[in-house]
């Protein structure tokens, strides 16, 4: 059984033993960093859909999707040509950004993709609103607005702008 309040020490340790265990030789700070939320936004949705079984060990549940995600992330990674987020905001904030064209249907199929975490489309359209690529209403966000999946939504939304 284990104690509450140390599920997230727990998820702390699983992602920092599976970075130093499995992806030691990455030395790019940002690709750790990323590498880790991709671990802890695996290990909190694991918990958060309810499939793990009781009667099996918490931990090796974790750890082994925590180590699938970041694995995943790094297959993708590679396989997809890199764009840096500075880059892409200076692009949309600069002379380009008539070109730029929003979408809607890719949004909302991004913001789906996080539907487990509440209806995110407002913070999506918020944000578009922000850098200048909306006009419309905007409807009210109902819950706490988890930061880590509204980072990951704006990325995703910045990327398909410039693909």
């Amino acid at each position: 059984m284990v104690k509450e309040g140390s599920i997230g020490d727990m998820i702390d340790n699983i992602v920092e033993v599976v970075l130093n265990t499995h992806y030691n030789y990455i030395t790019d700070e940002d690709t750790r960093l990323d590498l880790m939320q991709e671990g802890y936004l695996k290990a909190y949705e694991l918990l958060k859909t309810g499939t793990y079984d009781p009667r099996r060990n918490l931990r090796n549940y974790l750890y082994t999707g925590v180590r699938n995600a970041m694995q995943n992330y790094l297959y993708h990674d590679r396989k997809e040509d890199h764009q840096d987020l500075e880059d892409v905001e200076m692009f949309i904030e600069g002379e380009s950004v008539t070109e730029v064209r929003v979408n809607m249907k890719t949004v909302a199929k991004i913001c789906e993709k996080y539907d487990s975490y509440g209806d995110y489309r407002p913070v999506a359209l918020k944000y578009l609103k922000e850098i200048n690529l909306y006009e419309g209403i905007i409807p009210r966000f109902k819950g706490k607005v988890d930061s880590v999946v509204a980072s990951a939504i704006k990325c995703e939304i910045l990327w398909s702008l410039v693909r």
